[in-house]
């Protein structure tokens, strides 16, 4: 038998009132809602899952700010090594170049002291001579003695060697200060000594075109107005050498004279040039300077070409002339 089912009166939101049956579907619903202390421990676990989630955040940001603090220590150190590296540098090339100072100042000492070890000895082997006997003398050692005395035979081993050794010590520029560590050498010897033997760096051969053309220019810069008239003794060839590269003065005015000078004359040699480079050669010698002097357009090498061949025609030779 079916049993009753309760009705209850109520009243709608519009104030009507009707009746409502509960049924046993409305008990099973309510029996199966969430109680309240479950609620309350799912909220507390919430909570906790929150605190822990937290805890983790914060130890991460900690983590962080460890390696952070780490990398900047390390960013530092980096930083003060390679400035100690720089400074360690800046010291090792200021010590490289004071070393680089006191061995040129030692190398300087040092070939001083051997010039003078040298000229000691030539001085030495010159008292040796003056002291000897006057039959094993040579004659000419006995003409009164100058306060300096030009020697104008061959170059000896030891005399190349002082020249290097001063020049080393002077440069290629003091000549006279060179030429006073050379016993009887002059500062001209010495200077083409140097030049034309010793300088390895001096070229010889042909001269290009590039080369006549800077001497070319060279010349003009120092000559006014287009006179050549004397030009080996007005032009400081050793200047105008400096403008073209491993080329020497004397080099210039060889070349110069005898292929570039526009008023050298090329060809034959008429019979009033012969006249005159005989009257030189009995009036000068073997200054070929002063002897080309008085034949116009003529260089001292031609004329000293040109007497090797008409000397034997001409009936003179040079030891009839002064020795200048």
């Amino acid at each position: 038998m079916q049993s009753k089912v309760p009705f209850f009166s109520s009243v709608d939101r519009d104030g009507r009132s009707f009746n409502r049956c509960v049924t046993p579907e409305d008990f099973k619903i309510r029996n199966h809602a969430t109680p309240l202390n479950s609620r309350y421990t799912q909220h507390v676990q919430y909570n906790q899952s929150a605190t822990e989630s937290s805890i983790e955040v914060q130890h991460y940001e900690e983590q962080l700010a460890g390696a952070h603090k780490t990398i900047q220590v390390q960013l530092d150190l980096m930083n003060a090594t390679a400035k100690q590296l720089l400074a360690k540098e800046q010291e090792l090339i200021e010590a490289e170049k004071n070393w680089q100072r006191l061995l040129k100042e030692s190398q300087a000492d040092s070939a001083a002291k051997d010039i003078q070890i040298k000229e000691l000895e030539l001085q030495e082997a010159g008292s040796a001579d003056r002291i000897a006997p006057p039959d094993t003398r040579d004659l000419c050692s006995l003409t009164p003695a100058r306060k300096k005395q030009t020697n104008y035979s061959k170059w000896t081993a030891d005399e190349d060697e002082l020249l290097k050794t001063a020049v080393a010590l002077h440069g290629v520029h003091e000549w006279s200060l060179v030429a006073n560590h050379v016993p009887n050498r002059t500062p001209v010897q010495c200077s083409a000594r140097w030049l034309g033997a010793l300088n390895k760096s001096v070229v010889k051969g042909r001269w290009t075109s590039e080369e006549d053309k800077l001497l070319n220019e060279a010349v003009h810069e120092f000559v006014l107005d287009g006179k050549y008239e004397n030009l080996a003794v007005a032009v400081p060839w050793n200047k105008i050498a400096s403008r073209i590269p491993n080329r020497t003065g004397i080099q210039c005015q060889a070349r110069w004279t005898e292929a570039l000078d526009p008023t050298v004359r090329k060809g034959r040699w008429t019979v009033e040039e012969d006249e005159k480079l005989c009257v030189g050669v009995k009036r000068y010698g073997r200054c070929w300077i002063r002897v080309a002097q008085g034949i116009p357009g003529r260089t001292q090498r031609q004329c000293r070409t040109r007497w090797v061949q008409v000397k034997e025609k001409a009936g003179c030779s040079l030891d009839e002339g002064s020795d200048l």
